[in-house]
């Protein structure tokens, strides 16, 4: 294990299971010394406890839902303090189209 990013603290977006980027971007990281928490959807909810064993903060974030930044950063602050100055925030992109209204209709 290095400790490049020892002391460095950081939030990953999309880690939906052990297949997805999100999941394998956090691993270099904490490989690298980094305390991590990594934000996955509601619906992988049962993926949480195992991301809790690995050592991260497993946050639920649907960022269309009235309140779910502002409780993401409520649990990320509550560990963390607060991120910010030459911490780590790493964003997954998935394709997911949405209509006019914002209703999500994935391809």
């Amino acid at each position: 294990m290095s400790e490049l990013l020892a002391g460095k603290r950081g939030l990953v977006l999309g880690v939906s299971s052990k297949d997805s980027v999100g999941f394998h971007t956090a691993e270099e990281l904490r490989g690298h010394g980094a305390e991590l928490a990594v934000s996955l959807r509601p619906g992988r909810a049962a993926f949480a406890p195992e991301l809790s064993r690995l050592g991260y903060l497993p946050v639920e974030l649907e960022a269309l839902q009235p309140g779910s930044i502002a409780r993401a950063i409520e649990q990320v602050a509550g560990r963390f303090g607060r991120l910010g100055g030459r911490d780590l925030v790493r964003c997954d992109h998935r394709r997911t189209r949405y209509d006019r209204r914002g209703r999500r209709s994935d391809p």
